[in-house]
């Protein structure tokens, strides 16, 4: 089975996964958390609800710390570091190698994964491990993931 959770930016996405994810054993996954500098909002760090590790992910690219790798870039918006994705593909490594985790919150799918970049291989893989799904999707993107 796979749950989409959509809606606009700021609505609430992400606090309804990190919400839902203690409803539910025999979970694993990561959210994305929004990270603010005095009232500032300077991108999102990866959180791993179960161990509550986060590592920085997205920043505006005038807010990226000075040992940031760069992976992806959306136009001037947002800078992607490797860190980031590395941490999502041992969490996902992580949950595939675990028989018991019968249910996989990931957040979020979007402009990247639609290029087959960002976190696609990782979909990918969940989709052939058959756990259910929970995705965060914006809903001016809902369509084309769904028919991707």
């Amino acid at each position: 089975m796979i749950t989409i959770v959509s809606g606009a930016v700021n609505c609430g996405k992400s606090s309804w996964m990190k919400h839902d994810f203690l409803l539910h054993g025999n979970s694993e996954g990561f959210i994305c958390e929004k990270v603010f500098e005095i009232n500032d909002h300077i991108g999102y760090d990866l959180l791993h609800p179960i161990t509550k590790e986060s590592i920085p992910f997205i920043r505006k690219p005038s807010h990226c710390p000075q040992n940031w790798v760069e992976i992806e870039r959306i136009a001037d918006l947002y800078s992607f570091s490797s860190q980031g994705f590395a941490f999502a593909e041992r969490v996902v490594q992580t949950a595939l190698k675990r028989p018991e985790i019968v249910r996989f919150y990931l957040d979020e799918i979007g402009f990247l994964e639609l290029e087959d970049r960002g976190f696609a291989s990782q979909l990918h893989d969940l989709l052939l491990a058959r756990v259910d799904l929970v995705i965060a999707v914006r809903d001016f993107l809902l369509d084309k993931v769904v028919t991707k």
